[in-house]
């Protein structure tokens, strides 16, 4: 099973994933690495389109823990990246796209790829990581402590005002 997702939908739509954060791309690709990578199944292949400019750590075509990452050309949009693969796929059955948009749920379900509504998708990822025991993690945070020793331990000097 392969899944491609429309990543600015799925972001606005899970919980917890703030869309203007600076790191809103990097919480759903880690949290699409988890499902991806579950232990003791079978890698799935996820694929997910973005729009907008592409991020200077994750350009468009890499990957992030094995999903592979796409962003929509200028004057494009990840709809119609998503849209030109699923015509592409040649086995139909085997591609499930995830999005909201009703428009290109609309479209990709009459060209024969199966689709799912992120809410769908974030139910079934939510359900496997509980049945394999992992649980998200909210990102840790450093009292003010730990980050000067942090700063220390990497030579970082800080600013200080006088």
């Amino acid at each position: 099973m392969s899944y491609l997702i429309d990543g600015n939908n799925l972001m606005g739509r899970t919980r917890g994933i703030d869309r203007q954060a600076p790191d809103a791309r990097l919480q759903v690709l880690r949290r699409l690495a988890a499902f991806r990578n579950l232990p003791g199944q079978r890698p799935r292949r996820i694929t997910v389109v973005f729009d907008g400019a592409p991020e200077p750590n994750f350009p468009d075509g890499s990957t992030f823990q094995g999903v592979h990452i796409f962003y929509a050309q200028p004057n494009s949009t990840a709809d119609a990246l998503i849209k030109r693969r699923a015509d592409q796929q040649k086995d139909k059955r085997a591609l499930t796209v995830v999005t909201s948009d009703r428009a290109l749920y609309n479209y990709v379900r009459a060209s024969g790829v199966q689709a799912l509504t992120c809410e769908q998708f974030n139910h079934r990822l939510q359900a496997a990581l509980e049945a394999a025991g992992i649980e998200e993690k909210a990102d840790v945070q450093l009292d003010t402590g730990e980050l000067h020793e942090w700063m220390r331990y990497f030579g970082v000097e800080e600013e200080q005002n006088q």
